[in-house]
């Protein structure tokens, strides 16, 4: 059964222990002495979620609400704990929190995610902000509290989004507030108290004490702050859309939520450069292949920093396939593709012959890819491109060839380990292949043997086959026999249809 306890937990420095790295005491709340930045060379303003919660109700609200597009569920209940910090929400405050949507794992301590440690954590204990500074954070909540999404919260549970606000004023910066502040009714408690209030949701708004301690990190609005009042256009990939508001610098850059941990040099779903019209009030942009559905800032580092955040919808439509280059490849696979079409999106995946493989989208006309392992010699196998609102194919546009004969090495090269010999070659070929010291090794007809008095080390005949794939891995188990630090593998294939090859030598030295 889940415990009815809710005290919160932070843990703020390398240890497993609930302790405190030395916050300095301002007025009734506590701050830590760092500032998450917002600049081109270490950009720590976002913020993620993870989605392995246990609990259905922590991932069950599917009410999509418009200030928080593209977001249902825990992630909707958590970007909005991270919202409430932001200058829009009253309070004369220089921050903003920069929504980049689900993550695929719950990432390492600084890169500003938040997840379910998926076990119990014990003592009470919530949630807990691992290592916050100025390098970033990482959030984890405790499975053995039955957590709600919201946006009511109901049977016991606790908060999502109003635990959730608490542990992101952590992870800004903020230690708990003074005890003599949280002995008041629910309405009144800072956010910041060291337990939530019933079952969390008064945490979700910040009170005075908490803007104070924000206020003191990040300081009051300045003048130069840009702002966004308005933002039109059709907002699909590749489309323009007209940013409006106040305080825009000459050149200035549009970031838009794009799934993305980078936090220096060329940041994905960043728009740069982006010249500005009519006074500082408007710029044009075409939103970026990798943008997805969330929040849009303009982002002037040297001028008033980031603006406040405004929504933004985008709106996919279904990719179109032309081409894949080149249209042929070795039967082994791992060849880099060109995929070409138009309407590509940062969800983009291909697929061929109805495998996914590993893709990077590079623009919304082009995606590069991986190819896997063919079936056979001579197979012409469909193009897919699929993305979340849709998908094409392109029908048998890829030719898988015969791999060129080749061998590899792989594995530990250490006295008494194995060594991972991988042939390449037609498919369905016979393979000799033998190791012995360098010059040693001799071959007669389709196999070896060795011209000294040392014993044959190992051999392996026309047993082995390269198969429909035109690979066959073999494994030498260890050293045997002499003991020599320079070793020479060495073989002879047999195509179908053709003489006895030798199989390129490969020598490798052993490790001490």
């Amino acid at each position: 059964m889940k415990r009815s306890k809710t005290t919160i937990a932070i843990l703020t420095c390398v240890t497993a222990a609930v302790v405190f790295c030395s916050p300095s005491v301002m007025m009734g709340y506590t701050i830590f002495g760092f500032a998450l930045g917002q600049s081109t060379s270490n950009y720590q303003r976002d913020h993620r979620v993870f989605c392995n919660f246990e609990d259905n109700a922590a991932n069950n609200n599917s009410n999509p609400e418009a200030a928080f597009p593209g977001a249902l569920g825990a992630k909707l209940a958590l970007w909005k704990a991270a919202v409430a910090w932001n200058s829009q929400n009253g309070g004369n405050r220089a921050f903003e929190s920069d929504w980049q949507g689900e993550a695929n794992s719950g990432g390492n301590v600084n890169q500003n995610t938040s997840s379910s440690l998926e076990q119990s954590c014990g003592g009470g204990t919530l949630a807990f902000t691992e290592n916050p500074d100025n390098s970033g954070w990482r959030i984890k909540y405790c499975e053995e509290w039955t957590w709600e999404d919201g946006p009511t919260v109901t049977g016991g549970r606790v908060d999502l989004q109003g635990v959730g606000a608490h542990e992101y004023g952590h992870a800004i910066g903020i230690g708990h507030s003074q005890g003599g502040n949280c002995n008041v009714g629910c309405s009144s408690r800072p956010t910041m108290c060291a337990s939530i209030c019933s079952n969390g949701v008064s945490e979700r708004t910040i009170n005075g004490d908490d803007r104070g301690a924000i206020t003191d990190i990040y300081g009051s609005i300045p003048g130069n702050k840009p702002l966004i009042t308005n933002v039109t256009g059709f907002s699909t990939v590749g489309s323009p859309i007209t940013i409006t508001g106040s305080n825009f610098a000459a050149n200035v850059a549009v970031k838009f939520t794009a799934n993305t941990t980078q936090d220096s040099g060329v940041i994905p779903g960043v728009v740069y450069g982006a010249m500005t019209t009519n006074g500082g009030t408007e710029v044009v942009v075409n939103i970026p292949f990798d943008a997805l559905s969330g929040n849009v800032f303009v982002w002037q580092s040297g001028q008033g920093g980031l603006s406040n955040y405004w929504p933004l919808e985008i709106i996919e439509i279904a990719p179109t396939v032309s081409m894949i280059d080149p249209p042929c490849g070795q039967l082994r696979g791992g060849e880099t593709v060109t995929v070409q079409g138009s309407n590509f999106s940062g969800s983009a995946e291909i697929f061929l012959d109805g495998q996914a493989i590993s893709t990077t989208a590079l623009t919304s006309t082009m995606l590069t890819g991986v190819t896997p392992e063919g079936s056979g010699p001579g197979t012409f196998v469909d193009v897919t491109v699929t993305q979340d609102a849709g998908s094409d194919t392109l029908p048998n546009a890829f030719e898988y060839k015969e791999n060129e004969i080749a061998v590899e090495l792989s594995g530990s090269l250490r006295a008494g380990t194995n060594l991972k010999i991988d042939v390449y070659g037609p498919a369905n070929s016979r393979v000799a292949v033998a190791v012995g010291s360098p010059g040693e090794i001799k071959r007669l007809g389709f196999c070896f043997c060795i011209e000294s008095p040392f014993p044959f080390v190992q051999r392996y005949g026309a047993g082995h086959n390269t198969g429909p794939t035109g690979h066959i891995q073999i494994v030498w188990s260890g050293i045997q026999g002499p003991v020599f630090t320079q070793w020479s593998v060495t073989g002879v294939i047999d195509p179908p249809a053709s003489s006895n090859i030798q199989l390129p030598c490969e020598s490798f030295s052993v490790l001490p």
